[in-house]
């Protein structure tokens, strides 16, 4: 037993983990306290677990997920999760997790290509290569693009990608594309940001995107 737990536990009479977005982490404060302390799921955790427990049983139809951000590996396992177990309808895919299908649809992106290839883990690519030979139909890659040129929001669609330039948030197009999926969409699940919020020349379009 870790101090912290050790410590602290004599101070508590009960443990309420209400973190589920933290529940999969091994810290102390976690999975320290319910071993030595009676433990319970808060309110939010329960509401959370509700959610998703509805969202996999796919009652309200057609459902759709969107994914964006830069994780790679925890988003290529839960694109085929949700794939192959007939979960989503359709996955709109946005963020760098779109620019690694894009590669793996065999566009050339340029800047982007060298930094996914650099950052992707060994067998990545092959696996995504496999989801859009299986599931290629339900996969929606990115239509457009947007890159930062000298401080200015500059869009380009696919067959005109700059080599110079990195890939930095969806278009309009795209935009407009997973608005109307929402629109029409029973179920909407929602992980990772469609572009790099923390450029503000990039914020306009970003939150357009429910």
């Amino acid at each position: 037993m870790c101090g912290l737990v050790k410590n602290l536990s004599r101070l508590a009479d009960l443990y309420v983990n209400d973190a589920f977005a933290a529940a999969h982490r091994s810290q102390p404060s976690l999975v320290g306290f319910p071993m030595v302390l009676p433990s319970v799921a808060g309110r939010l955790m329960q509401k959370e677990l509700e959610v998703l427990g509805t969202v996999m049983k796919g009652d309200e139809k057609p459902e759709i997920f969107v994914i964006g951000g830069a994780k790679f590996k925890d988003a290529v396992e839960l694109i085929k999760y949700v794939l192959e177990n007939d979960i989503a309808d359709q996955v709109l895919l946005t963020g760098v997790v779109g620019n690694l299908f894009l590669l793996g649809r065999g566009v050339d992106l340029g800047e982007s290509k060298n930094l996914i290839e650099q950052s992707a883990p060994s067998g990545l690519m092959d696996e995504v290569r496999r989801l859009i030979q299986d599931h290629g139909r339900r996969i929606e890659t990115p239509v457009d693009v947007a890159v930062n040129v000298d401080c200015e929001r500059v869009e380009h669609t696919l067959n005109r990608l700059p080599d110079d330039h990195q890939i930095l948030d969806i278009g309009e197009g795209t935009i407009a594309i997973v608005c109307r999926e929402i629109r029409n969409a029973g179920t909407v699940v929602a992980n990772g940001p469609p572009g790099k919020v923390r450029f503000k020349v990039l914020h306009g379009k970003t939150s357009l995107t429910p």
